[in-house]
């Protein structure tokens, strides 16, 4: 499993904030990635929904009560190869809403694309951050 230790922030001017850690890889069972996410609000508020949209139609409420800072972890597997987008919005109880993205370029799908001949796992992945007003790239390999 590749786990890396580096994550992205939202803009610290937002009373709402939204931010992923890089998505783990699992290479074992059905090649799922574990996207994780955080979202804070402003003292004297709390999160209350996460919607989660994995980019390929699947989508996710998770509620929360009572929380100002919270930690979310998902699995997904992709049933095709490609480009998604995953997005996580988060609702307070003032009824703010701040969204964050994360891109997984060239995901693979459930059945894990091997390079031919080998059992060792797959071919390189680009990641790229965006958040609003906010963009890194990092590349590394899986």
């Amino acid at each position: 499993m590749f786990q890396p230790r580096t994550s992205f922030s939202a803009p610290a001017s937002q009373g709402l904030q939204v931010w992923f850690d890089y998505p783990y890889f699992l290479e074992a069972g059905p090649c799922e990635y574990q996207l994780i996410v955080h979202a804070k609000t402003s003292n004297g508020l709390w999160i209350t929904n996460l919607h989660w949209d994995f980019g390929d139609g699947s989508t996710l409420d998770v509620p929360f009560t009572w929380e100002s800072v919270v930690t979310d972890s998902r699995t997904h597997s992709y049933a095709n190869a490609g480009t998604y987008v995953v997005s996580v919005t988060a609702h307070d109880s003032a009824g703010n809403s701040y969204t964050g993205y994360w891109g997984l370029f060239d995901a693979f799908p459930t059945s894990c694309i091997r390079e031919p001949g080998t059992t060792a796992g797959p071919t390189p992945m680009i990641l790229k951050v965006v958040f609003q007003n906010l963009i890194r790239i990092k590349s590394f390999q899986v």
